[in-house]
């Protein structure tokens, strides 16, 4: 199994923006590490993704705990009262009579068709499946902090670019002024002037706008408070090389299956299907158990009765003759019966009594529940192999789209940047002409648009290309770094 430490390195390590600081600085200043660092945390995805993780280890070790003997203690109390049966005599009585059982009993299954073993296998290998799902929701939560913070870093950059065209249409339009003054440009070039500046005041206000919003899609990500101060570190880039991303993505994609964990846990779950089906066959099998007891019982009327000769009874006459004389005479013996309770300890060892066994189970007709399981174990196992087959599909279709991205991307950058080089080239003698009045204002403030078009489109296709290119860097398991 893969290490799990490994996979937070390469996460830690995905739009690398080190070497700044690794620690969170004062004054809420946070490098990506210390972002992804929060976000594992805080998640409360990854969070139940854990617990998810715990109880497949405690079903595990459950499943092993069963073929341990099991031992039980019950005791029960009642009390009779009108007629009921002595359990000593088994004779009808109207006394009341309290009754005490205790029963101590064991019991061990010794073949239940291996299903007791086949549970523990397909236990772990839900356990396994658990922890590569576990990888996963950290995998999304890093992912998605990382496109946060790049977005934080686009507008930041943006808002930066916003800020400076804002200062260069004021300082232009002061000088026009300036120049209107003194009778050199028409004062109509410097009411076009104070309406570029006005709208460049409302990009930059839009800017503004679209960083606040990145950097509150960022805290709700870390599970921070809105109130708390979030300042993303934003660290030097180099621009994009000219070269196309090295690795096909057919070589990537291979690459993938070996590491990615939703691959991982979706081959865990074909295993736990195929052993659900050997449980299903248990179920057609005997199963044979061994069991034990020891039970004994406490009555308030139990205890020994004894019979006492106390003598006979006076004689009595049995009949006379016709003269008065006794024919017959005789006496009766006596008799008395003495009851002497058992102590509760003594009636419990007196009554006490085991037995020992085994049972035999072979099941016969079920109602086709038997087969039902079986079928429906079948069906779960060519689900599970569909999910890994879409599974599969989903990391194939992502990993092309994103090359293509890249290449696509580096495409749009090369071309970006010619295209700015060429837009500031061009305002740059724009600028010029319009300073000593051989250029109007419309077509001034047009070549200052296109630049910062030019600047704009080469900033977005900066940031896709950097961002998309690291993505595939990540499904290389590569160590990343700026």
């Amino acid at each position: 199994m893969m290490n799990k430490a490994s996979f937070i390195c390469r996460y830690v390590l995905i739009l690398f923006f080190i070497p700044w600081s690794a620690y969170a600085q004062p004054g809420g200043e946070m490098n990506l590490r210390d972002c992804i660092d929060m976000a594992l945390k805080n998640n409360l995805n990854v969070k139940q993704a854990e617990l998810n993780v715990l109880r497949g280890k405690n079903n595990l070790k459950q499943s092993r705990f069963d073929l341990l003997p099991n031992l039980e203690f019950s005791g029960n109390q009642n009390y009779n009262f009108g007629r009921s049966i002595d359990p000593f005599t088994n004779q009808f009585t109207s006394d009341p009579v309290r009754n005490n059982s205790l029963s101590l009993s064991a019991g061990v299954n010794l073949f239940s068709g291996f299903q007791a073993q086949n549970q523990i296998k397909q236990n772990k290998a839900l356990n396994e499946a658990n922890v590569y799902n576990y990888q996963k929701a950290k995998n999304d939560i890093v992912l998605s902090v990382v496109t946060a913070y790049t977005q934080v870093i686009f507008n930041k950059e943006n808002l930066n670019n916003s800020e400076l065209q804002l200062k260069g249409s004021t300082e232009q339009a002061d000088r026009t002024r300036k120049l209107v003054d003194a009778g050199s440009l028409p004062v109509g070039n410097f009411y076009d002037l104070k309406a570029q500046q006005a709208t460049d005041e409302l990009n930059m206000v839009n800017a503004k706008n679209a960083y606040d919003l990145a950097i509150l899609n960022l805290k709700q990500l870390l599970n921070m408070p809105s109130t708390e101060s979030l300042q993303p570190i934003i660290p030097p880039l180099s621009d994009p090389t000219d070269t196309i991303y090295p690795v096909s993505a057919e070589d990537i994609y291979l690459s993938a299956l070996g590491h990615m964990p939703e691959i991982k846990s979706a081959s865990e779950n074909i295993k736990s299907a195929q052993i659900g089906i050997k449980l299903a066959n248990g179920g057609f099998m005997p199963t044979l158990s061994a069991f034990a007891s020891s039970n004994t019982f406490y009555s308030s009327v139990g205890g020994e009765r004894s019979v006492n000769f106390n003598g006979f009874s006076p004689p009595q006459q049995i009949g006379v003759t016709n003269g008065g004389d006794t024919v017959l005479s005789f006496s009766q013996p006596l008799f008395s019966t003495v009851f002497r309770e058992k102590s509760f300890n003594s009636q419990l060892e007196f009554n006490r009594r085991e037995n020992l066994g085994v049972s035999l189970r072979i099941p016969i007709f079920s109602r086709f529940q038997n087969y039902t399981n079986r079928s429906n174990a079948k069906i779960a196992l060519k689900n599970a192999e569909y999910n890994e087959m879409i599974a599969k599909n989903q990391l194939r279709q992502t990993i092309e789209r994103a090359h293509n991205d890249v290449s696509a991307a580096s495409r749009r950058f090369i071309g970006s940047k010619k295209q700015l080089e060429a837009r500031e080239e061009a305002f740059r003698t724009a600028e010029q002409r319009f300073n000593v009045g051989l250029l109007n204002s419309v077509d001034y403030l047009l070549a200052q648009n296109n630049l910062n078009r030019a600047r704009s489109e080469n900033l977005q296709s900066k940031f896709d290309y950097i961002f998309k290119s690291k993505i595939l860097d990540f499904y290389l398991n590569k160590p990343l770094e700026f």
